[in-house]
């Protein structure tokens, strides 16, 4: 039972204990051996042995005793069981000469709690009996002498027997009994038992745990319900707001509202969020200060103090300002032509270098220029599907010739400026053949002789191979054909007189894929000596390995070997790179063996497999994606190093513009860390596992905007108008039929080319999710910048509004109306300014809008809040003559300047007169709403001036409004009511805080009349004045008890109260 609770107890710590640590099993012999070795070495200090005729002996406190009687031995033998059960003694006797041993079975209390004994009498040592515990619950006695045992009487044996127990016959069952090895282990336990050891170890580890992660447990359940709790509240809180028609405070709202924003959750200490970041909601978080979230992009100063984002960002703007006049541009040139500008280090102009590869795989300048934005997206789009399609295997068979070719171009001008450096004499019209000659002679030859023992020089004395495969390593096919043409004849005179034919039937196949005839032909050659010219990787080449290398591309031989182990051969990365792309093969034919089958995907998983590690260069690392297709991996690894963040920013850029950039389809499901890609894995067609990755172009934007919005705002804007580039219109519709569709590279349209459109017009969605994406971080661009006439215009004195910066712009994120613009940018933003509660910005929105209506009805929400929350200051009543407010709105052609949190009832006055002073806005106001807000500006004055104690110019300013009675009859009454039924609620509201007010200053009136009149009035003719005030206040009872449903208890009570002190 035991071993099975030690078991279960085990499963459930699993998690907790180290996997490495041995396990425990502890066994009762493990635990009395440990207990004996205690005793010994304990006792062997304390022991104490005494002798004598009949005298007693026993354990002492501590230690273990031993008595001798008459002729006999005494000898007591403790026993211990740990983990807190308690201790067991047994004692035995032997009989010495003539005499009969007494036995004594004695149960610790530790065990059992009883003690039971028996004895019997006899002449050897005395009598037998129970010893007492000592102070550890060991037998014994003071100081170790032990008492002799007590007989058993007369009386206790009559009673046993009466019982039917046989007292004589248990006694000696008893002493027959020899516990003295009770509980000794059934096998030796070496001294030194390292396994008992660590079991006890392992349980204690394991209590520990259990106890650690019940503690945790209670604490993570208590902030748990805590926060539930809270959240819980702060639910409950806003549905009673709602309810009441009250807005919360800003504070209080985003404290409730959490830290999630669009994006994901904001990690803390990205240093992004500042005093007035504007919501927890935000996708820009623009605070005081730029942080690591910029993703390397930040830095102290403006744009202008980063030359190079300086210039990256003069192209930007070229290419939107084409891109609204619908016009050709080449972003990939004018970047590449900017970075070469610019000064850099090593790996600055490789990655400077990789714009003239992009521009190579994408089919070529030239062919660039004409190509328009969204070129190659829907062939693109086909090319995540991991099954073979036909013009996605044609699109990446383009993207492999493009980079192979690069690198042949690369590889001729290094050749052209190696020779040079060298000042070799290659004639006054070098050829391509001279500088060839060139650079082998650099490479191989020392002393005049070539240095290479395996070099082949038996065509026309010179080293044929190695010319060949330099030209077809420079490109020049063409030349390298010439050259074996020339040379025919000497090779006719080995064994490699099919070479020519082999060579000119792979040139004209175009694809690099020999015709099987004569493929099987050149195989027989390979297989029959050639494949052994590489030799072991300890021995020496057993032939020329230039025509290794040239047998192995043109017939791809032998392609479970896709290296050449040459230094001479392939001598630098970009050697290698070559190698592999003359390999890749992106058709794929029935007949292929599976080894043969080697795409630009399986290159891919290839490379990174090797990873950055391997080629330790971030621009290295950079190049060989690019040359795998990967163009997310690519741009990803840049963006996230601050030294080439820029750069990485703006060849997704170029991507996006043709269509090369994958992006995940939920831009507001990307989580905002560290991770600029998605991944998803699928099986390619030969069997290699592969992940296709999607980019986040929308983050690396943000990322930028957030670390520039306020130094820059209007080239930051440019930025957020690249997202235009994934978007479509939000009621996209294909824009070209299918039938009509060109080509990836031009030509006429292909099925495949048809079912790329249908493809795209099925993804519209997602890219619609992109353009409202763009409107939102406008919106949120605006209100944290506040600029907002140079960014949306402003209202003309004719009506009209000017073009601000969005607006001019705002075709580049699918606006192309006015209405669209107004609709998606400058209400959306309004909206979020009013659910923010930043009146001011969303009075200066709508009215942009023209929603002048709307504007009076803020500003009548916040007048009454202000009343509600009684915040008006005395300061608020002075203010300019009535002639100065007429002259100035007179003269006035624009929205005046508004400062609500300052003076709302001065501002809100001189708007209401603005807009009633010109036919194109008063048009626009409703009766009720004028009405409003006029009666809560004269609300608001009669409560400043009744806490100014100025209650006889309070009552007059009330009573001209109309809506209190003030004679106490029926139908003076009544009519109030009425009116009162048909008042906005933000007036409604405020109503009863009014009463009460209007209450306290009749009685003030009161009181300070009747005290003119000579005391409390009590035998003194009624003055008009104290009559007039009894009768408004009796009127104002009656009609508060008409709407008392839309009075507070309390307000009701006091109002009660100071109507009777004055009755």
């Amino acid at each position: 039972m035991f071993r099975q609770l030690l078991e279960q107890s085990r499963q459930l710590t699993n998690h907790i204990v180290t996997p490495g640590l041995a396990p425990i099993d502890r066994g009762l012999e493990q635990i009395e051996a440990q207990t004996r070795r205690l005793l010994r070495r304990t006792g062997a200090e304390s022991a104490g042995v005494a002798a004598g005729a009949g005298a007693p002996g026993g354990i002492g406190a501590g230690g273990l005793g031993a008595a001798a009687g008459a002729g006999g031995l005494g000898q007591g033998t403790p026993g211990f069981l740990g983990m807190g059960m308690g201790m067991v003694g047994a004692g035995g006797a032997l009989g010495g000469a003539g005499g009969a041993g007494a036995g004594v079975a004695g149960a610790g209390a530790g065990l059992s709690g009883q003690i039971v004994a028996g004895a019997a009498g006899g002449p050897a040592g005395g009598a037998g009996g129970v010893q007492p515990m000592d102070a550890d619950g060991l037998l014994g006695g003071d100081g170790g002498a032990g008492r002799p045992l007590a007989p058993l009487d007369s009386r206790t044996a009559y009673l046993l027997a009466k019982q039917g127990f046989d007292a004589e016959r248990v006694s000696q069952t008893l002493a027959q009994i020899d516990l003295a090895n009770t509980f000794e282990p059934l096998q030796g336990v070496p001294d030194a038992d390292i396994d008992a050891y660590l079991r006890n170890e392992h349980e204690n580890i394991v209590s520990v745990a259990i106890e650690e992660t019940k503690n945790q447990v209670a604490l993570d359940f208590e902030q748990h319900f805590e926060q539930r709790l809270a959240r819980d509240w702060a639910n409950i809180k806003k549905r009673t707001f709602d309810q009441m028609g009250h807005q919360p405070s800003r504070s209080a709202r985003l404290t409730g509202a959490g830290s999630s924003g669009m994006l994901g959750v904001v990690p803390e200490g990205d240093g992004v969020v500042g005093s007035d970041a504007f919501g927890a909601s935000s996708l820009l978080q623009l605070g005081g200060t730029r942080g690591a979230a910029a993703g390397g992009l930040a830095s102290s100063g403006g744009i202008s103090s980063q030359p190079r984002l300086r210039a990256f960002s003069l192209v930007v703007k070229a290419l939107n300002e084409s891109r609204l006049k619908n016009a050709p541009f080449n972003p990939v040139a004018a970047f590449g032509a900017a970075a070469e500008d610019l000064p850099s280090d090593g790996q600055q102009q490789v990655i400077a270098r990789c714009w003239t590869l992009l521009l190579s795989m994408l089919g070529g300048r030239k062919a660039l220029d004409k190509r328009p934005q969204g070129h190659f997206a829907a062939t693109y789009r086909l090319t995540e599907e991991p099954g073979i399609s036909e013009q996605a295997t044609q699109f990446r068979s383009e993207l492999v010739a493009g980079g192979r070719q690069w690198l042949q171009d690369s590889y001729r001008s290094w050749v052209s400026d190696h020779v040079r450096s060298n000042y070799v004499e290659i004639g006054g019209l070098p050829t391509v053949h001279a500088e060839v000659d060139a650079i082998l002679k650099i490479r191989f030859m020392r002393h005049n002789r070539w240095a290479l023992s395996w070099l082949d020089t038996s065509v026309g004395d010179t080293p044929f191979w190695a010319h060949v495969f330099m030209l077809v390593r420079m490109g020049k096919q063409d030349d390298a054909l010439t050259y074996i043409q020339r040379h025919q004849a000497d090779l006719a005179k080995t064994s490699d007189r099919n070479f020519l034919t082999y060579f000119k039937a792979w040139m004209d196949a175009g694809d690099g894929r020999l015709p099987k005839t004569y493929r099987d032909k050149l195989l027989g050659e390979w297989n029959g000596g050639i494949r052994d010219y590489i030799g072991s990787a300890k021995s020496s080449p057993k032939g020329d390995l230039f025509k290794y290398t040239l047998y192995k591309i043109i017939g791809r031989c032998e392609m479970s070997v896709k290296n050449v182990r040459s230094a001479d051969v392939v001598q630098t990365t970009e050697d290698y790179l070559w190698l592999q792309l003359m390999l890749v093969q992106e058709e794929i034919l029935p007949t292929d063996a599976a080894y043969e089958r080697f795409t630009l995907r399986d290159f891919s998983a290839q490379m990174q497999k090797y990873g950055i590690d391997h080629f330790k260069s971030k621009s290295l690392w950079f190049l060989v994606l690019m040359l795998c297709g990967e163009f997310e991996r690519a741009v990803s690894e840049l963006i996230q190093d601050p030294v080439f963040a820029v750069d990485g920013l703006h060849f997704a850029t170029a991507m996006a513009y043709y269509g090369v950039l994958r992006v995940p389809e939920n831009p507001r499901g990307t989580p905002m860390g560290a991770s600029m890609l998605n991944v998803k894995p699928v099986t390619l067609s030969t069997g290699t596992p592969y992940e296709i990755a999607y980019f986040h172009f929308a983050k690396a934007i943000i990322n930028l905007v957030r670390a520039w919005a306020r130094s820059d705002p209007f080239d930051a804007m440019h930025y957020v108008y690249l997202l235009g580039l994934i978007g479509s219109p939000l009621d996209s519709r294909p824009a070209q039929s299918l039938t009509s569709m060109p080509g990836a590279f031009g030509g006429p349209a292909t099925p495949s080319a048809r079912r790329a459109a249908a493809s795209s017009a099925l993804i519209s969605s997602s890219a619609v999710e992109y353009t409202r994406l763009s409107h939102q971080i406008i919106c949120e661009f605006v209100l944290a910048t506040k600029l907002f006439a140079e960014l949306l215009g402003e209202v003309r004195p004719d009506g009209g509004t000017t073009s601000g910066h969005v607006k001019i712009h705002r075709a580049l994120v699918h606006l192309d109306s006015e209405q669209d613009f107004m609709q998606c940018i400058v209400l959306a933003a309004a909206q979020d300014a009013e659910n923010e509660s930043r009146l001011e910005e969303a009075i200066k929105l709508y009215h942009l809008a023209g929603l002048y209506d709307k504007v009076l009805c803020l500003l009548n929400a916040h007048l009454g809040e202000r009343l509600l929350q009684q915040t008006f200051f005395p300061s608020e009543a002075s203010g300019e003559s009535a002639a100065q407010r007429a002259a100035r709105s007179t003269t006035d052609v624009s929205l005046p300047s508004i400062s609500i949190s300052a003076s709302p009832i001065e501002d809100t006055e001189q708007l209401l007169r603005f807009y009633q002073s010109r036919p194109q806005t008063a048009s626009a106001l409703t009766p009720k709403t004028v009405a409003t807000c006029t009666t809560l500006i004269q609300l608001s004055r009669f409560r400043i001036q009744h806490d100014q104690a100025r209650d006889e110019a309070a009552l007059s300013t009330l009573y001209r409004l109309n809506i209190l009675p003030v004679t106490p009859t029926v139908d003076s009454v009544q009519t109030s009511t009425d009116a009162f039924h048909q008042l906005d609620e933000s007036v409604a509201r405020v109503m009863p805080q009014i009463m009460l007010m209007a209450m306290q200053s009749l009685d003030r009136l009161y009181k300070a009349w009747t005290e003119k009149r000579g005391g409390l009035g009590f035998g003194v003719p009624a003055d008009g004045r104290i009559s007039d005030v009894r009768a408004r206040a009796r009127a104002l009872m009656m009609f508060a008890g008409l709407v008392q449903y839309r009075i507070p208890g309390d307000v009701f009570a006091k109002m009660n109260r100071l109507d009777v002190m004055m009755s």
